[in-house]
């Protein structure tokens, strides 16, 4: 992946926020090439399939994957390629904030019913 056009230099890859969740581990996976949202271990999916999760804030689509050292498991694109993001402190920030945000319940203030993009909703627009 050094050679790849997506990847930023500026990231190193890291798992971030892992917890143990409903018999799984839930965490957010950065990665030069992409920052995403994991559960593992997770039923295998079939190539061009997904499954819906629900966790405190909501309601979010994972794909499926598999790799040797870890089995199965499914995960949820939040940036890919990971432009903008300055540096591995930053992507950090942003992988502990997704966590905390994930596992919060929805304000009873806000409009639930407004379906929103995940970047918008863990407020991760970037400059």
């Amino acid at each position: 992946m050094l050679d790849m056009p997506l990847r930023n230099p500026a990231l190193d890859i890291e798992a971030v926020g892992f917890r143990f969740w409903n018999d799984r581990h839930v965490g957010v996976l950065v990665t030069p090439w992409t920052i995403s949202l994991v559960i593992l271990p997770a039923p295998a999916l079939g190539l061009d399939r997904r499954q819906r999760w629900t966790f405190p804030s909501g309601e979010y689509e994972f794909m499926g994957g598999a790799e040797p050292e870890c089995g199965p498991f499914q995960f949820c694109s939040l940036f890919s390629p990971p432009e903008g993001i300055a540096d591995q402190a930053q992507a950090r920030a942003i992988a502990e904030a997704v966590m905390e945000q994930l596992f919060a319940a929805p304000d009873a203030n806000t409009a639930s019913a407004k379906r929103i993009s995940r970047r918008d909703f863990f407020g991760l627009r970037s400059a």
